[in-house]
């Protein structure tokens, strides 16, 4: 670090690689043999000049050795060779043919020894002959690590098994994968390493790193290994490490990579992360911090070892002070492992909290993208993606990795692809290529790149080399493999070779269902189930939808789904309109001032506006001559979100309709309740605004309808439900003119409209100090918004099957409090249970 001159300088000499530790590997777990493989006992996949299709030949007929790019010189009969058919004898002959080497379907070029091909060396197997190990030194063996990859056929610096004074012996039996073959272009040696694992290997990797954090994170010096980081020394992947010891040909990775996990997996050295929360919180706390300081962004979603997410095995151990630096928004973490987990139940009250609050983050903005491939599937299938993948950053209209890796911010589409058979790759490309690309992505009135994708290596995964690189969105059939085995984009005939870029072909719009105005933004916006985005200016967004039908909706604000369309090569728009629900949100906020007990009742049209924290409004709101009652929720599938006391009706001016709204909360004792005249006054918000669409200004600006001051008054956080502190006198408050009704005139004068839930009476709502339980009508609620239903009850048109209220499932009678609903059975209502449970609790 010194040496270098500190700085940058020195963290990236503090970052080399560690070649003692790769060679290490290489002898103990790689374990490469070569083998003899006589000549005639194996057949190449040639394509022949002359020759219509490609043919088998034997290794006895091609002269010499495999030159560079796959290019062999075949001996035999040029005559035959238009008539010469797959499986045909190779005719004998004394001609020269050049040809070159192919691969079928699979990615093979040679009919046994193919790269990556699992082959088991048995005398039964290969009884016409008896293939030989070469026996070579530990200083060979090493050597054998710079001929893996697609062009070792030109490494013949190397070739030191060529002489045949090399000393050989019988070749072991057991099952081999094939690293490569030919070797250095040598038809009779190939590559091999051992598929079964000994005992002896699943401790290697446990004190092993591949550079010096690695390394002291394996021996548990963490106070090094934050030094290290804050001196600018990237954070290891643990998971990565040694992974491209064995080349980078796609099989052979992968089944490298499935080796190297289950021996990451034996010694519990996945990640550092998972190694660093072995300690304890004050040393994984520091390392975080560590991490936080220098912007480093490690992978907290990967599993452990033992199969669980960080977050869940945090939460299960009671490690809250973890868990609650692990859900700081910077570091992105799904939060969707600990939704309904048992375990926080017992978690403190701000984690929970903050839990709501990043569960409600996540379901609006979606998760994080871990990686740019699911960035560009998520992209490529028409959402609005708005956020940057894990570990990169923008630069000049691209994504830049640390690793130096540089991938176009705007993914194209290639062919015709249609649901599953699509893949999306990355196909590597030139810098002048990627000058003309972004000018192409810039210019709005241009619809293809001008870049000639046929032929061009291709990865399914992220990439790692350093260079520039274009995802595609193209059919899985177009990929295809060359004659050393590595992945190519082969374009059909009469298929355009260059990708378009996507356009928009949806545009959906939102309105009011009262005033038919569009909310300036805000709506969140899903397309067949997944999440697209949200609306913008004038309640509009644009979709780039590919072909075929797609069901629009808004999720828990629009009224119905809408079908659209969308054709290949039409140059309109397709339209879906959606209406809101009309909802209305009362909730309680607390604005104490000192020692002066103070709280604000509000007001909202969008359920994503109530802060975190926010109180369940207690007590009855009145509109047009209907009335509501806030009630406690339990912990279930709707208890994290608010939910809506009041609905605007179809065609009614919202402006006049929310000037008859009347609020009586439920008072604690000694507490009074103040209007807020600057809303509900005769020159307050409400009349300024009555002749406009209120329903969508509530959408983004929640309005103060009064103040609690006095005693705190009881309440249920949103999403708890646990009861707060505080006396209850159990009595709304009301006007002192209100004529006091008794239960049977209450429930005599119940209004009973089509489609809308039957509200208990008025009287209903001063509870005693022990409540009796009483019985209520409830239509049963519609699973979906279907268009015949309103606020999610089900209406006397809808066809959607039914069900009971609140998801309620048939209880004894001595159970709980009890409801009633209009086909006559009977089921348990936990909204009243929990009520009961917390009035005798206080």
């Amino acid at each position: 670090f010194k040496d270098a001159g500190f700085g940058k300088a020195g963290a990236k000499a503090l970052s080399l690689l560690d070649e003692e530790a790769r060679d290490a590997v290489w002898l103990n777990l790689v374990q490469p043999i070569v083998v003899h493989v006589p000549k005639g006992l194996e057949r190449f996949l040639v394509r022949l000049t002359g020759c219509p299709e490609p043919v088998w030949v034997p290794s006895n007929k091609i002269i010499g050795s495999v030159a560079p790019h796959g290019r062999v010189l075949v001996k035999g009969n040029k005559e035959a060779l238009p008539r010469l058919a797959h499986g045909q004898v190779w005719p004998d002959g004394r001609d020269k043919i050049m040809g070159t080497l192919t691969t079928t379907r699979d990615g093979r070029s040679a009919e046994h020894f193919g790269m990556g091909e699992t082959i088991e060396l048995s005398s039964i197997l290969w009884p016409a002959c008896k293939l030989r190990r070469l026996m070579l030194s530990k200083e060979q063996i090493l050597q054998l690590r710079e001929l893996i990859g697609e062009e070792s056929s030109e490494k013949e610096g190397c070739a030191f098994f060529m002489n045949d004074a090399v000393a050989t012996a019988s070749a072991p039996g057991g099952r081999f994968q094939v690293l490569s073959y030919p070797l250095a272009g040598d038809l009779t040696k190939a590559m091999l390493r051992p598929v079964k694992r000994s005992s002896r290997d699943l401790t290697l990797l446990a004190t092993l790193g591949e550079t010096l954090i690695s390394q002291c994170a394996k021996l548990a010096k963490w106070d090094m290994v934050a030094l290290l980081l804050m001196n600018g020394v990237p954070c290891p992947n643990l998971k990565e490490e040694f992974g491209d010891i064995c080349g980078q040909f796609p099989p052979i990775n992968r089944s490298w990579g499935r080796d190297l996990l289950t021996l990451n997996a034996a010694c519990e050295a996945r990640s550092l992360v998972e190694l660093a929360a072995k300690t304890d919180d004050d040393e994984f706390l520091s390392l975080i911090s560590a991490l936080k300081e220098e912007g480093h962004t490690p992978d907290f979603d990967e599993c452990t070892s033992a199969g669980q997410p960080l977050l869940v095995a945090m939460a299960e151990a009671s490690r809250w002070e973890v868990l609650r630096e692990l859900l700081d928004p910077q570091w992105q973490v799904s939060v969707e492992p600990l939704i309904g987990l048992r375990a926080m139940a017992a978690a403190p009250v701000d984690v929970r909290e903050l839990l709501q609050v990043r569960t409600e983050q996540e379901q609006l903005c979606g998760a994080k993208p871990r990686t740019l491939k699911e960035f560009f599937e998520r992209q490529l299938s028409g959402e609005d993606m708005d956020q940057t993948p894990r570990g990169c950053e923008v630069s000049d209209g691209m994504f830049v990795s640390e690793s130096g890796v540089r991938v176009l911010k705007k993914g194209v589409r290639l062919g015709a692809p249609a649901g599953k058979s699509a893949e999306v790759v990355f196909v590597r490309i030139s810098e002048n290529e990627v000058d003309a690309a972004r000018g192409t992505i810039e210019d709005e009135s241009s619809t293809m790149l001008p870049v000639d994708l046929n032929g061009k290596a291709v990865t399914l995964t992220d990439p790692k080399i350093a260079a520039p690189w274009l995802a595609v969105l193209c059919p899985a059939s177009y990929l295809r493999r060359n004659a050393s085995g590595a992945q190519v984009l082969r374009i059909p005939a009469r298929c355009l070779p260059a990708p378009y870029i996507p356009e928009e072909t949806v545009l959906v719009c939102v309105t009011t269902p009262c005033c038919g105005v569009p909310p300036e933004q805000g709506i969140l916006v899903h397309s067949s189930g997944k999440r697209m985005g949200f609306t913008a200016n004038k309640g509009q967004l644009r979709l780039a939808l590919p072909c075929g039908k797609h069901v629009i909706s808004a999720p828990g604000q629009g009224r119905a789904e809408v079908t659209v369309q969308v054709r290949r090569g039409c140059p309109e728009l397709v339209s879906a309109t959606l209406s809101l629900l009309g909802e209305l949100y009362f909730y309680v906020v607390d604005m104490s001032h000192d020692e002066e007990a103070k709280e604000g009742v509000m007001l909202c049209s969008n359920h994503h506006q109530v802060p975190a924290g926010a109180k369940i409004f207690l007590g009855t709101v009145t509109m047009c001559g209907r009335s509501a009652t806030g009630r406690p929720q339990t912990q279930g599938s709707e208890g994290a979100r608010p939910q809506p006391l009041l609905y605007v009706p179809t065609s009614t001016r919202c402006g006049k309709a929310l000037q008859t709204l009347e609020v009586r909360p439920v008072l604690g004792e000694g507490a009074h309740y103040e209007r807020n005249e600057d809303v509900l006054g005769p020159d307050g918000w409400l009349e300024a605004h009555k002749e406009q669409c209120v329903l969508s200004l509530l959408f983004n600006m929640p309005q103060r309808l009064g103040y609690i001051i006095g005693a705190r008054a009881p309440g249920y956080i949103i999403g708890n439900p646990e009861l707060t502190s505080g006396s209850f006198t159990g009595r709304p408050a009301r006007p002192e003119t209100a004529r006091p009704e008794t239960a049977a005139s209450g429930r005599q004068e119940m209004e009973r409209q089509p489609g809308r839930r039957a509200e208990r009476p008025s009287s209903a709502g001063a509870y005693a100090t022990t409540p009796p339980i009483r019985w209520r009508t409830i239509p049963p609620r519609c699973p979906r918004s279907c268009g015949f239903c309103f606020g999610g009850v089900q209406g006397p048109a809808c066809k959607g099957k039914r069900l009971l209220p609140y998801g309620g499932r048939s209880r004894p009678s001595s159970v709980g409090s009890l409801v009633r609903t209009s086909a006559g059975r009977r089921s348990f209502d936990p909204y009243e249970d929990v009520l009961i449970k917390g009035l005798l609790k206080s």
